[in-house]
This record gives C-alpha cells, structure tokens and sequence, in this order.
C-alpha cells in the first residue's frame, strides 16, 4: 500500500517507454496503467485513476464507452452475455497456473471503474462496468476476481430489483471465493453481498453477511 511510490515508479516507466520506442509492449503498458490507475484509486483520487484504467483498456483492445449511449449498448450486451452463460449452464474453467493476464487485467480494470462509477452515482456507468468485469473474469476462468465480480453484480442485479438474479449471483461469489480460497476476496464477496441485502432491506442477511466478512478480514489482519 505505499501508493504513492507506486504512482512515481509507474510514471518513470512510463516516461522512459516513451522516450525509447519500441523499448516495451502494448500488453506491459496496459498492466502499467492498470496499476497505475489502482495506485490513483487508494490515494483517493478518482480522476487520475479512471484515466488510467481506460487508457489500460484502450492498450488491450477493449476501448472503453465515451457518451452515455455505448455505456448503455455495451451494457445491453454484456446482459446478452451472461443471459446466455446462465441459461446454458456455463461453468468457468477452473483455475489457472498463469490465467491471461490480459483478461485478468481487464477484469480488474472494469471493477474498479464500477466502483468510481459508482461512488459518483453514474449507476449506468457503474452497472455496465460490473457486467463487462464479470464477462472478462468468466473467460479467464476460476479466479479471485470472478468471485468479487459476481458480488458486484448481484448489486448490480439489485440495483434494478432483481432479487432472484440478485441471490444466484450471491451463491456464485461465495461459491467462487470459497473454492479459490482467496481469503481477501472472499471478504470483500461477503461485504457486497451484504450491502445488496441491507439496500433490499433483509437486514437478517445482511448482518449475516457483514459478520462474515468481518471474521474473515481479522483472519489476514486486513482492518479497513
């Protein structure tokens, strides 16, 4: 967590990439940025981390949405995605000794966007980001960013009253991060799913939930 060396080492790397072309990848400068822009996220400063994120986006490939109306369609799609993925039984493939770390990167790069969209009540934005996180997690297999995905999205499910999608997906992240065994994430997949069943109003579950995450969190020392 020192953020603020991270954010002056990447900026270096950066600087001297593009003093010497040719001297790094597009796929390296993606996970720069990507990093980059979580560094700009922990110090609190959204602005410079949503840069970031979509420029790491825009090197993978994957340009991110500009106006309101591709939030929108790529939203739309993302929910053809999982429809399908859900309707078809679609299971993840398990867990990799070296996932794509292109689509990892992505994945996370999406989920911190849904988390800055969140907190500033962009909730198309925030919805569409959750989706697209999930699409990337799912293709590259088990992983400790599928289980947070889920989590997101059944928050995202519940943002449009969808209960019934909103606890399936509650079931995948806990299911995800139980198996992965990724103590953090399964931390966090509690936290959100809390807060789902807390906005719905089942405060039974939701304390369920927040207490897990709790017990959790103490078992890695993580206070926050």
């Amino acid at each position: 967590y020192a953020s603020e060396e991270a954010v002056t080492f990447f900026n270096t790397a950066i600087s001297l990439d593009e003093e010497t072309p040719g001297l790094s990848t597009d796929t390296r400068r993606a996970r720069w940025h990507e990093q980059l822009g979580e560094a700009y996220y922990a110090l609190g400063k959204h602005d410079e981390s949503r840069t970031h994120l979509n420029h790491a986006l825009t090197l993978m490939g994957n340009r991110p949405p500009g106006p309101m109306w591709r939030h929108l369609t790529g939203l739309l799609w993302g929910v053809l995605v999982q429809t399908k993925h859900r309707l078809s039984g679609h299971s993840p493939a398990p867990a990799a000794e070296t996932p794509d770390p292109l689509l990892i990167s992505a994945a996370r790069a999406n989920e911190r966007l849904c988390q800055i969209y969140y907190m500033d009540n962009a909730k198309i934005q925030s919805m569409n980001a959750a989706v697209t996180a999930l699409n990337f997690a799912e293709r590259a297999g088990t992983s400790p960013e599928l289980a947070r995905s889920y989590a997101n999205v059944s928050v995202t499910t519940a943002l449009v009253t969808a209960y019934s999608l909103s606890n399936m997906y509650e079931r995948l992240a806990l299911k995800t991060g139980t198996t992965v065994g990724h103590v953090a994430s399964l931390a966090y997949a509690h936290e959100v799913v809390g807060l789902y069943h807390a906005g719905a109003g089942h405060f039974q579950q939701a304390g369920e939930r927040m207490a897990d995450s709790i017990a959790l969190a103490d078992t890695i020392g993580d206070l926050r």
